[in-house]
C-alpha cells in the first residue's frame, strides 16, 4: 500500500501539473491523519523534486488539552523530520458575524497566505481529500449553490496559490498509507460530534446513502465534481473572451459595460458574464441570486431614455445611454 500510494501520488502530481522542480511549499498541518499523510507523501518525493517544505500549524485553543496535544505532536513531528515549523496561536475573540466553521477556515487561509507571501514561496499545500470534496459538494448543494459551488474545491487554485495534491485520494487510502509506514497521528474527537453540518453529512447522511441507495456514491460524486471543474475551466475561457468584448473600461472602483455588445451575447453566456462581473468587483458571489441576474437584464434591455440606478448585493448599477457603470458602493462613498 505504501509504495502504491506514493506512486499514485506522483502520477497525480504529474497529471495535474501541481508542482515543479525546486518549488517552495507552505504546508498546513493540524496533526490529523490527512495532513500528516500529506507531509509524509511530500517527504517521499522531496529529494526528487528538490522541494522546500515549511509547515504551518494553527492552534485555535478551542479544545483545551487536546489543542495543546495537537501542537506538541506537530512540533515533535517537525523535529523528527527536520522540517521548519511555524505555529499560529489564535488569541482573538471569535467573531459572531460568521458561521464558526467558516470563520476558522478563513482565518487559517489568511495566515497561510500571509506566511507564503512573506517567504515568497510558490504554493500553499492543504490536505483536503476525496471525502472532503464529497462533503463540500453536498453542503453547497443544500445551500443552493450554483455550478461554481457544486464544482467543489479546486485541485489547483491559481488565483489563491493553493494546491490540493491528495484530493483524488480517500481518507481510507491515507490512513492505510500511514499504518503501512508506522506513522501515528492525532484524532480530533469533535469530528464525531454532530454539531457542524459537515459532521452530520459525514457521520449520518453519507453512510445511509451508501447503504440504502448507492454503494458507489462517493466515487460517482467525485467523478461529477471533476467533470464540473472541466466544464468550469472551459466556460471560464469563453467568459474571459466575452468580458474583453463587453467591458469598455475597468478600474479598482468598478467597470463600464457596453449594453449593445452585452445584449449581442447568447443569453446563457450573459448569465455567466453577469456572475463574472459581480465577482470582479465584489470578490465573491455571496448573496447574489438568479433573481438579481433578471434585475440586471431588465435594466440592460430597458428602452427608457432617462438614467436608471439600482443596487444588487452592495454594488451600484447606473445606466446612462448605451453604457452601464457598475461600482462598489462602499468605495464610491
Amino acid at each position: 500500500m505504501q509504495n502504491t500510494l506514493v506512486k499514485n501520488f506522483k502520477n497525480f502530481l504529474f497529471q495535474e501539473e501541481l508542482i515543479s522542480q525546486g518549488d517552495k511549499l507552505i504546508v498546513g498541518i493540524s496533526g490529523g491523519a490527512d495532513s500528516v499523510g500529506l507531509v509524509k507523501l511530500l517527504l517521499a518525493i522531496r529529494e526528487k523534486f528538490d522541494l522546500q517544505l515549511h509547515l504551518v500549524h494553527v492552534n485555535y485553543n478551542l479544545r483545551g488539552e487536546d489543542s495543546k496535544g495537537d501542537e506538541n505532536f506537530v512540533r515533535d513531528f517537525a523535529k523528527e523530520y527536520n522540517l521548519t515549523l511555524e505555529v499560529i496561536n489564535y488569541k482573538e475573540g471569535l467573531k459572531k458575524s460568521k458561521n464558526l466553521e467558516e470563520y476558522l477556515r478563513d482565518f487559517r487561509y489568511e495566515q497561510f497566505e500571509k506566511i507564503r507571501d512573506e517567504k515568497k514561496f510558490h504554493w500553499t499545500v492543504v490536505a483536503h481529500h476525496q471525502d472532503d470534496q464529497i462533503e463540500t459538494f453536498l453542503i453547497n448543494l443544500f445551500r443552493g449553490a450554483g455550478v461554481d459551488g457544486l464544482k467543489g474545491m479546486l485541485i489547483k487554485d491559481q488565483e489563491r496559490r493553493i494546491i490540493r495534491p491528495v484530493l483524488n485520494f480517500s481518507k481510507k487510502d491515507i490512513i492505510e498509507f500511514l499504518e503501512a509506514t508506522g506513522q501515528n497521528w492525532r484524532e480530533d474527537h469533535t469530528n464525531m460530534e454532530n454539531v457542524f453540518l459537515r459532521n452530520k453529512i459525514r457521520n449520518i447522511l453519507i453512510p445511509i446513502i451508501e447503504k440504502e441507495y448507492s454503494p458507489q456514491f462517493k466515487q460517482r460524486v467525485a467523478n461529477m465534481t471533476t467533470q464540473l471543474q472541466e466544464y468550469f475551466s472551459l466556460t471560464n475561457v469563453i467568459v474571459e473572451d466575452a468580458m474583453k468584448t463587453v467591458i469598455k473600461t475597468k478600474n479598482k472602483g468598478g467597470l463600464v459595460v457596453d449594453v449593445k455588445k452585452y445584449l449581442a451575447l447568447d443569453s446563457g453566456l450573459r448569465a455567466l458574464v453577469f456572475r463574472k462581473i459581480i465577482k470582479e468587483i465584489n470578490g465573491n458571489l455571496k448573496n447574489i441570486s438568479r433573481g438579481n441576474y433578471f434585475e440586471f437584464e431588465k435594466i440592460m434591455k430597458s428602452g427608457k431614455g432617462k438614467n436608471q440606478v439600482m443596487t444588487i448585493g452592495g454594488l451600484g448599477f447606473e445606466r446612462i445611454g448605451n453604457e452601464v457603470r457598475l461600482f462598489d458602493k462602499k468605495r464610491n462613498k
